[in-house]
Formats: structure tokens, C-alpha cells, sequence
């Protein structure tokens, strides 16, 4: 309930921020809607670096706290994991890193739901080893969804995240349906 509330909530502010646009603003809004690789460029790639290389540091030197983790909050804290402090934290980093990205791409949405999945099947559950092949599988599917984007009907560039939704919303049903069958 509280995501639906929240995703009205702002949805409200940006159908506010579209009518109250000039067509320049609208057109960027709503490119920054749909996800755009075409506005990267090198200073935006070393802020990314920033904020991605302390991040990955923090979760790859966790990865035995997440390992701990994935079998329960009582094994976590019997091995002396601070359940709750490593999750607040962990949520944090997390959602700075999508917030840096979203910052300067848009919305690319499906990327950090299908390739952990698709990286577990590939390499198990070992999060240190999950962390590191996630963080290279995401970026050689956002590459692959973007040279996609650029291709398919050139001379026309769909925006990237439109590529990723028609990928990602099958896959993460195909998700869904087996986890209900296997209940």
C-alpha cells in the first residue's frame, strides 16, 4: 500500500512539473521519463565512479554478512551480523547509487530486478561472487538494450528504458508465475 500511495504521490508532482513546463522542459522530462544513454558523457561517468566504487567496496566487503543474511536474521545475528544496522545501510547505498544513476539517465527500470536473478542461475548464491558478475552482467545488458534501442528502427533511437521494460516486465512475470507454481 505504501509504494501505491507513494507512486501517486509522484506521479501527481510530475504530471504538475509536465503542465507546468515549457515544451523545451516537457521534452526533457519526458525523455528523463523514459531513460536516455545518449546524454552520457565523461564528467557524469566519474561522478557514477564516485559513488559506485565506495558502494561496491561496502557490499563486497559485506558479502559474508549477506551470505549470513540470505538464511535468516537469527543465523545473521548469531554469527554477529547487526541485522538491522547492515540492511538500513545497505538500503542507503543501495538507493544512492540508483539515485546518481536515475540522476543523470532517467528512469531504466528492470535492470537491478532481472540480472541479480539471472546471475544467481549463472553462478549460484555466493553474494561476493553475486555482487561483482551483477554489476558486470547489468552494465553488458544496459549495453546491449542501448545498441537495441539504436538499431531497430534507425535512424530513430528509442529511449533505452522503453528496451529494458519490453524485456524486463516478461521476465520478471516469467518470475512470478514459477515462484506461484512452485508454492
Amino acid at each position: 500500500m505504501a509504494g501505491i500511495i507513494l507512486t501517486s504521490l509522484f506521479q501527481s508532482g510530475t504530471s504538475l512539473l509536465q503542465y507546468v513546463s515549457t515544451d523545451v522542459e516537457l521534452a526533457s522530462v519526458i525523455s528523463w521519463m523514459f531513460g536516455d544513454m545518449a546524454k552520457a558523457s565523461w564528467p557524469k561517468v566519474g561522478v557514477q565512479f564516485l559513488v559506485l566504487i565506495p558502494a561496491m567496496a561496502f557490499f563486497v566487503y559485506n558479502s559474508f554478512n549477506f551470505n549470513a543474511l540470505s538464511a535468516g536474521d537469527d543465523v545473521a545475528g548469531s554469527l554477529g551480523v547487526n541485522v538491522n544496522r547492515l540492511r538500513l545501510i545497505a538500503v542507503m547505498v543501495a538507493s544512492l547509487c540508483a539515485a546518481v544513476a536515475t540522476a543523470f539517465f532517467g528512469i531504466i527500470a528492470f535492470v537491478g530486478l532481472i540480472i541479480p536473478h539471472v546471475t544467481r542461475w549463472l553462478v549460484g548464491y555466493n553474494d561476493r561472487i553475486v555482487l561483482i558478475t551483477s554489476a558486470i552482467l547489468g552494465g553488458v545488458f544496459l549495453l546491449m538494450a542501448d545498441i537495441l534501442s539504436r538499431t531497430v528502427v534507425a535512424p530513430v533511437v528509442i529511449p533505452v528504458g522503453i528496451v529494458t521494460s519490453f524485456v524486463g516486465a516478461p521476465f520478471f512475470l516469467f518470475l512470478l508465475i514459477t515462484r506461484v507454481r512452485k508454492r
